[in-house]
Formats: structure tokens, sequence, C-alpha cells
């Protein structure tokens, strides 16, 4: 690879690990009938608790469409009053710095641009899906994560044919949708501890000499994971089924080849590659990499290498994944 800012060494380090690395074993697909019949009762209960989701997506999807103009999507924030004051207060902070002040909110999206835009659209109006404000350290870091892996997703998919950056964008945001699921359940008190440590797996994956993933613990830990949780929850929303499908699969490594068309295996890539890359960036600080990350040689063959790390590192990518580092600051 050529030299690049030292900025954006953390990516080319990402992408020696995704082309170069050992892939992970990866879990198979939780069937319904092998989760806890306790958790998966807690969990269609929560569900029916969240029957507005699917519209909400509804109108999410509109602000997706490749065709719609910033002026279409600024029309339609401008109608909620509280996104309408979170997209200017973004627009008029410190970060953004327009110099004037920001009025209208029609300024505000020329300044901040799609990807920001329908971020804030979607945080603000899943804010439903939110832990209870006891998790709050969890609940900024699940946001935080699906806004860099959408960010991350919607550059990335350049790389793999039958994928749009559009769709891209969606299932980065929607890939760990499980997890703010499993934070709404009812639990007994050991029931959210347990809830706890498995948000904490970031350091458990570090620590573990066995490679153990989110899903692992879950599972050990819970009797079900946020794949199948996040898999429910797009057929009880009635959302596409390749969403469903990708979502369900989004772990489960060499094993989607296997039975997935090149399509859906395509976005199981993309999300992989955009799931580490963000977990990279929050953490590059760290003096090593999770172990174990590499794309199966399933995943590489859909791969074009040369358009994954001109996408990766040509520089819009790592601008756009540090605006979306300040909006998150700016919208907690």
């Amino acid at each position: 690879m050529p030299d690049h800012d030292p900025e954006s060494a953390f990516l080319i380090e990402a992408l020696s690990v995704l082309l170069n690395g050992p892939s992970p074993p990866g879990n198979p697909p939780m069937e319904s009938t092998e989760a806890a019949p306790r958790m998966l009762h807690r969990a269609l209960l929560t569900l029916k608790g969240m029957d507005r989701v699917g519209e909400t997506f509804a109108r999410f999807q509109e602000f997706n469409d490749p065709y719609a103009s910033l002026e279409q999507l600024a029309n339609a924030v401008s109608k909620d009053v509280v996104l309408s004051s979170k997209v200017l207060r973004a627009a008029n902070s410190a970060y953004f710095g327009y110099g004037e002040d920001v009025t209208s909110v029609q300024h505000a999206a020329r300044i901040l641009g799609f990807n920001n835009l329908k971020t804030l659209y979607f945080r603000e109006h899943f804010r439903m899906l939110d832990p209870s404000e006891s998790s709050a350290a969890s609940r900024h870091g699940l946001w935080k994560h699906a806004m860099l892996t959408a960010v991350t997703a919607s550059h990335v998919s350049a790389a793999f044919k039958k994928t749009s950056s559009e769709t891209a964008f969606t299932l980065g945001l929607m890939h760990d949708i499980g997890k703010f699921i499993l934070c709404q359940m009812p639990m007994p008190e050991d029931g959210h501890k347990r809830i706890q440590r498995v948000m904490a797996w970031e350091p458990v994956v570090r620590a573990s000499e066995d490679c153990e993933t989110s899903v692992d613990v879950e599972r050990k830990l819970l009797g079900i994971d946020h794949c199948l949780l996040g898999m429910m929850a797009m057929e009880d929303w009635q959302l596409p089924e390749l969403m469903a499908t990708v979502v369900l699969h989004h772990h489960s490594g060499g094993s989607a080849v296997q039975v997935l068309d090149d399509e859906a295996n395509s976005y199981v890539a993309v999300i992989h590659v955009a799931d580490f890359i963000a977990r990279v960036l929050d953490h590059r600080g760290d003096t090593e990499l999770p172990p174990g990350c590499g794309l199966d040689a399933g995943f590489l063959a859909l791969t074009d290498k040369p358009a994954l790390e001109k996408a990766a590192l040509g520089g819009d990518m790592l601008q756009d994944l540090v605006n979306t580092e300040s909006l998150v600051r700016i919208s907690d």
C-alpha cells in the first residue's frame, strides 16, 4: 500500500488484518428453538412494545432513497421540532464552525450533508430502543458504534458487487439492533448484570485466549444472542428479507458463505469490514488489534481489494468518520 497521512495509520493496519489476517471461526446462526425459552418469551414481549419502529423505518427509507434531494430531506426534518433543534444545534457547533448563525434547517442541511442528517434522524426516532438511563454508558457506545459502522459501510460497499451504499448505510445502523432489544428486555437484577457484562465484550475479546466474541458471551450468559434478536425484530417490523438475513448472519463468518447467495454474502462482508474498522477507530490508541478478524476466503473472493483500499484510504471516509464522532458528542 502507498504511504498515507499518519491519521489514517489505523486504517492501514485494519485493512492489513482484514485482507491478510486469519478469519474468525464464525458462529452459525442460532435458531429460535435453541434459545432459552424464558429469554425468547421476554424478547417477544419487548418487540410487542415496539410496533411503531416499522413505520419509523419506512420513513427512514424514504430519506435513504438515492434519488432524494437534500432539500427534500431538509423539508422532512423541519416537520419534526425536536429533530430540527438537534440539526440546528449541530450545524451551529464549534466543530462544524460555519462562521455565522445558522437559523434554518435547509441551511443546516447543506452544512451537515446527507449522511449526518440521516444519522441524526435515525438516532432521534429510534430513541425508543435506547437502554434505560441506568445503562447510559452502554447506550452511548451502541449508538456511536452503529453510526461509525454505517458511515464506513457506505464507503466500503464500493468494493463489493451487488451492493448499494444506501443499503449498506442502513445495515450498518441496524446490524446490532438486537443489542438495543437486549437492553430493553425485562430482567431480574442478575439479568441486567449479565447484560452489562455482555455490553463490555470488547475487553473480553482482548483478554480471551479463545477469542470469544459478543455472540459467544451472549449465548453463554443469556441463552440468546443479538443476531437472532435482530432478525426477529426485522421480521416483526416487516422489513426486507435481505436485511433480516444479513443481521442474522453478520457474525456467521465462513458459515454464511455456504448458505447465502452472493448479494447477501456481499452485504455480510461489508458489515464485517465496517464493524471491524469502526471498532478499531474507537480503540485506535490501543497497541494491539483484536485477534482473528480477517475476512473469510469466501468473502475475499467477493472483494475488489484495490477498490477497498481506495475507499478506505482515499481520505473521504476518514473525514466522514471524524465528523461522525463529533456529531455523536454534539447530539448526546
